[in-house]
């Protein structure tokens, strides 16, 4: 099997890295972006800083950004005293975000060198005034022309509508994590097979363990090559190049 990159994944269950590395090897992942989102996510990193400093050619590292609380100063300077580049990660729905939040996210991502942003993009839940994923998406990417702004989950159930909607926009790009294996029996299905039909050159393989173990998404993801009948070139630029040319910073 070729060599692997998961572009967004978590903590295992049990939150210990040695775990997350035994899983990367059985599945033959290469390198990973471990999607730091919380408070209590960013505490168990630094809990286990050593063990990371020694693996740390297998991670690169996103990191949950939030102006108000502003719980990720610690471990960014960290990351930072280590000369690690690491990703931003705005969840709004986790975060509590507003679309009267953006000029303020703007601020703060102006006063960081970070080249790339991660956006979560994956509605669920009845706070509709929290899932602002694309509007935000969109500010940065035209706000920060010179950055990648990395859709995570790539719209979940507005997959079509985030593929028209950011067509535009040059800097943007997408991690498929959660959506291809929950919503792979859906009517979604159709739109997956045509955002990356059209939008192969810019998409990258995640599986969001734990949510969905990464042979499971694997599995999922075979599925989807197969009925699109991609080439060998294709497939490898999805589950390994283009995430190894978007997070060339953080790898």
């Amino acid at each position: 099997m070729s060599k692997i990159i998961d572009a967004h994944l978590h903590f295992p269950n049990d939150k210990q890295l040695p775990t997350l590395i035994a899983q990367l090897n059985q599945n033959n992942i290469e390198k990973c972006v471990l999607i730091l989102n919380t408070k209590d996510d960013q505490d168990i990193f630094l809990s286990q800083f050593a063990y990371f400093l020694e693996h740390k050619h297998r991670f690169g590292i996103a990191l949950g950004f939030h102006y108000k609380e502003k719980y990720h100063l610690e471990c960014a300077k960290m990351l930072e005293q280590n000369n690690i580049p690491y990703a931003i990660k705005l969840h709004s729905r986790l975060m509590r975000y507003t679309k009267q939040d953006i000029p303020a996210i703007l601020q703060m991502i102006y006063t960081n060198k970070a080249q790339n942003i991660i956006v979560d993009g994956f509605a669920y839940g009845h706070h509709l005034e929290y899932l602002i994923g694309l509007e935000l998406l969109i500010a940065l990417a035209n706000e920060f022309p010179c950055k990648n702004i990395i859709y995570a989950h790539s719209g979940g159930i507005d997959i079509l509508k985030t593929m028209l909607l950011t067509r535009t926009l040059s800097n943007v790009r997408y991690d498929l994590s959660l959506t291809v294996p929950y919503l792979f029996r859906t009517s979604v299905y159709a739109d997956i097979l045509q955002f990356i039909k059209y939008n192969h050159s810019k998409i990258m393989f995640g599986s969001d363990s734990p949510d969905f173990t990464i042979e499971f998404a694997l599995e999922k993801f075979a599925k989807v090559f197969d009925a699109l009948q991609l080439n060998k070139e294709t497939k490898k630029a999805i589950l390994y190049q283009n995430a190894l040319s978007i997070y060339t910073e953080i790898f």
